[in-house]
């Protein structure tokens, strides 16, 4: 992915169950610049039964698109999966 100018992640305090993934675990977000925009994708991490690490996403359909140098809430952007439960 190109432009990528900040990560963050963040774990659940109730991980869920998936029968897909195996224990959703936590968020990712890649936040990255486009000419004058950043666009912030988010993903699901898990961990399946057998101990293999999995990721989902990126899940972008929450106006995820912000005008460059405009301040934004980290916060805001997590919870905005299927899993995320905010």
């Amino acid at each position: 992915m190109s432009g990528v100018c900040s990560y963050y992640a963040t774990g659940y305090t109730d991980v869920q169950v998936n029968s897909a993934v195996g224990l959703v675990a936590g968020e990712l977000i890649v936040a990255r610049r486009d000419r004058n925009l950043t666009k912030n994708y988010n993903y699901v991490f898990g961990v399946s039964s057998a101990g293999e690490v999995y990721f989902s996403g990126p899940y972008k359909g929450f106006g995820h698109h912000v005008t460059s140098g405009q301040s934004v809430e980290v916060n805001s952007l997590f919870g905005q999966t299927p899993y995320g439960g905010k």
